[in-house]
Order: structure tokens, then C-alpha cells, then sequence
């Protein structure tokens, strides 16, 4: 599975990105990272973006159980998911219900306009995000 993580401690932000496949050894491989990177400070948000050709090989079983695991953010965190896929939006939606992170600190979005938005981001100073290419 590729991604990358990205802390940038200016914008208090953890920006995730992924690509190729989606898949559970490499959703551990992610969350296990991820947690070695942290704890994050309580002002610290998540930012997670598939990119539109993400492939997946995961099964809601294995969302679900992850989805359950104890949050390496505070529970004031936002968490935004750019998912411009109907199967990463799907799984996404997933992960937020089944997450015990208050439902409006969990958003789902189609563009990463609407991301930066609820992030409260300048889309001016995000521009290599809004047409990123792995």
C-alpha cells in the first residue's frame, strides 16, 4: 500500500495521502505509523486524502475493527477524508460511524475544496494539494 505522512506543525495538521492499493496489511502498516508518530498535541488535526485512483482490497470487517482501536488524536481533533471515489467514500463513512469520535469531528468529503474548508485552510496556500499526482 503507498501513502505518506506528512506533520506540519505550522497548521497543527497531519496530512496523509494515499495511493495504488488499499489494503488491510497496509492499513496496519498506516495506523501503526501513525501512532508511532504521535501522541499529537490536542490541537493537532488529521487530514487524510485518497487519490481519485486508489484501488481497494479491504474488507468492512477490517474497517470496523480499526475503526474501534483507541484514537491517536484527542477527541476534539478534526478528521477530514477527502474520498473522490464511491468506494473510498463508502469505507470512510464506515470508519467514522463505527470510530468512537464524535460524529462532528469526523467529515467525509468528495474535494478537497470542502476539506480545506471545514479545516478552516487557505485554498490559496494548499494549491499542490488540489492537483496532486503521486
Amino acid at each position: 500500500m503507498a501513502y505518506s505522512i506528512e506533520i506540519d506543525d505550522v497548521h497543527a495538521l497531519v496530512i496523509v495521502k494515499f495511493w495504488d492499493l488499499f489494503d488491510s496489511a497496509g492499513f496496519l502498516d498506516y495506523l501503526a505509523e501513525l501512532e508511532a508518530s504521535g501522541p499529537f498535541a490536542d490541537h493537532f488535526n488529521l487530514f487524510l486524502i485518497f487519490h481519485e485512483h486508489t484501488r481497494f482490497s479491504i474488507e468492512s470487517d477490517d474497517i470496523r475493527r480499526q475503526a474501534q482501536r483507541k484514537p491517536t488524536f484527542s477527541k476534539d481533533a478534526r478528521r477530514v477524508v477527502v474520498a473522490p471515489s464511491d468506494m473510498a467514500f463508502g469505507l470512510s463513512r464506515l470508519y467514522g460511524l463505527e470510530a468512537p469520535t464524535a460524529s462532528d469531528q469526523y467529515s467525509t468529503v468528495k474535494h478537497i475544496s470542502e476539506a480545506l474548508t471545514l479545516l478552516n485552510l487557505n485554498p490559496a496556500e494548499w494549491e499542490s494539494l488540489t492537483n496532486w499526482d503521486p
